[in-house]
């Protein structure tokens, strides 16, 4: 009987040690708000640094994206551009829309990704007509 009684204390413990850290994980995985710092990378290798800000709330999230001026009006330093998107499980998808009038860049781009490293890190590919790239931000 005591046996019995051990065996079912230690399926209890580690029924509820493994329902922690399931829950902890995937509260890491599942909230990206905050600051993110990242890159995205032209098919001509070049690479564009970027810092975003990320809210998330339930499958939404949206943001902000500052960006070194590239292929703007040369009078303008930055670009800022908005971002509107949706997870589902590791995948990230987000629309960056340029909202840089004074830099004249108004258009948008296609980001999907994949989450990594505990949700720290999103890898993915950029589309916009006419162009396309790879990108990766980390927090």
């Amino acid at each position: 009987m005591a046996r019995v009684s051990t065996l079912r204390v230690f399926i209890v413990a580690a029924a509820t040690l493994a329902a922690s850290a399931g829950a902890a994980l995937a509260q890491s995985v599942s909230d990206l708000s905050g600051e993110w710092r990242g890159s995205y990378f032209s098919a001509a290798a070049e690479q564009t640094p970027f810092e975003a800000t990320i809210d998330h709330s339930g499958a939404a999230i949206s943001g902000t994206i500052v960006e070194p001026n590239g292929f703007g009006d040369p009078g303008v330093r930055y670009l800022l551009a908005e971002l509107q998107g949706r997870v589902r499980g590791d995948v990230v998808e987000f629309t960056k829309t340029y909202v840089d009038e004074d830099g004249g860049v108004t258009h948008s781009v296609l980001y999907r990704g994949t989450l990594s490293n505990q949700g720290r890190r999103i890898r993915g590919s950029w589309t916009l007509e006419g162009g396309q790239g790879n990108f990766e931000m980390v927090r």
